[in-house]
């Protein structure tokens, strides 16, 4: 039954996982798609504000050529205007535009951040491509223009037009100037939804992986109640009416083995009320306890064992758990702590409010926990003890959870352990 349950939560978690795997891809195929889609529209946008500019630029040259630059009217988004001849010297200029053009004439816009204005610094020699970047194709083209013009005399090298500057503002430089700022943080939300979505597929995964390692537990679990019930419960009871049998023929040469024989099958007996234990409803039938009380009448049934604490002073906490489940959360803490190897002096129990919970730290002094089996202490069945049944860590954290608690675990190896226990206040407590 266990391995046909743990096969088939395999095989949905496989399923599981494919379905995870292929609602990612479509997820990054969707994002490059969106990405790729407004890197195209702004270039768009870009390149219809650029090629108007360009109009008016050409404007600008058949007006300087024909002599009527002054009676051009410059439209107000444009800032400044200059007209250089084949050797950068200025041959018309308006605004804000350099006397000494120090720039190399690059056809592409740049953004000007100290007036807040796109530049155009255009060489006439080479064409207007202002959003593809084929430097062979420019390079060539430019070249072809360049070796025709060197060819023209000295006179019409020092009046022609070749470098053209002109800064633009208000909408187009918001454009150019967000464009590339716009497609990094898009693509930086992008990535951070990717990498939220996945690590919410990861601790669903992960939720749901502890869902079937607990269901698996409970499985192997039940087999072992029904294996302890049918196979151990009813020997058990042969063997103690044996056991009585034989002290009632008033023998007395056999006690101190009847003596073993019968604190054995007490600890079999023991054993499968524990198991029994785990196996029933965590939650069982919650009520309002004031936990100090509740916790000094269980120590008080224990008071030969264990010395009682001193929680006198400890606050007022109201729990909403079942009484008997605490009593075994308790009994289970004390029971390791006494199992453990330390002194009785060194065993400590306190009570304190902690937020919107009551905490209960269980201490003691003794051989601690090995780091690598703090990993399954809550496994059921799970002991290092020569004599240890494993389920008392088990059944003290499927209780607890039961009443929408938590169980912490702090140990070294010689140093002993602490547990704590902390439990929901009941609300206006």
């Amino acid at each position: 039954m266990q391995k046909l349950c743990s096969g088939y939560n395999s095989k949905i978690m496989n399923e599981r996982r494919f379905l995870y795997l292929i609602l990612t891809l479509i997820f990054l195929v969707l994002t490059a798609m969106t990405v790729m889609i407004m890197i195209t529209q702004t270039r768009q946008k870009t390149f219809e504000y650029l090629l108007e500019y360009e109009k008016v630029l050409n404007h600008l040259y058949h007006t300087y050529n024909e002599g009527e630059i002054d009676k051009v009217d410059i439209p107000d988004d444009i800032s400044s205007v200059g007209l250089y001849n084949f050797y950068k010297q200025p041959l018309y200029l308006y605004g804000n535009a350099p006397k000494v053009l120090l720039d190399e004439g690059k056809n592409r816009p740049h953004f000007s951040g100290e007036r807040n204005t796109i530049v155009l610094n255009r060489d006439l020699l080479n064409p207007f491509i202002p959003v593809l970047s084929d430097e062979a194709f420019i390079d060539g083209i430019h070249s072809n223009l360049f070796n025709r013009v060197s060819s023209k005399s000295e006179d019409e090298k020092q009046s022609m037009i070749r470098y053209v500057y002109m800064e633009i503002t208000d909408a187009p430089v918001m454009l150019f100037r967000r464009k590339n700022n716009l497609v990094i943080v898009l693509v930086s939300a992008l990535i951070l939804i990717i990498l939220l979505y996945m690590g919410n597929l990861y601790l669903r995964n992960m939720k749901y992986r502890n869902q079937i390692e607990s269901q698996e537990r409970l499985v192997m679990l039940g087999t072992a109640a029904r294996t302890l019930t049918h196979e151990v419960k009813n020997p058990l009871s042969s063997i103690r009416l044996q056991t009585s049998i034989i002290k009632r023929s008033g023998c007395t040469l056999h006690d101190p083995s009847l003596k073993i024989i019968n604190e054995e099958v007490s600890r079999l007996a023991a054993m499968t009320e524990r198991v029994g234990d785990f196996l029933r409803h965590p939650g069982g039938i919650p009520s309002l306890l004031d936990l100090k009380n509740e916790v000094y009448q269980i120590l008080d049934k224990r008071k030969e064992e264990i010395q009682l604490p001193d929680i006198e002073n400890a606050p007022v906490l109201m729990v909403r758990i079942d009484p008997e489940r605490l009593k075994s959360i308790l009994d289970n803490l004390l029971n390791n702590a006494l199992e453990s190897g330390s002194e009785e002096s060194d065993i400590s129990l306190t009570l304190e409010r902690n937020g919107s919970h009551a905490v209960i730290t269980v201490s003691d002094g003794g051989a601690g926990i090995p780091r690598e089996n703090m990993k399954r202490i809550f496994d059921p069945f799970f002991t290092t003890k020569s004599k240890g049944s494993g389920v008392g860590l088990a059944i003290v954290h499927s209780y607890t959870q039961g009443a929408g608690g938590s169980v912490n675990i702090e140990s070294t190896p010689e140093n002993g352990t602490r547990v704590r226990v902390s439990l929901p206040l009941e609300k206006g407590s």
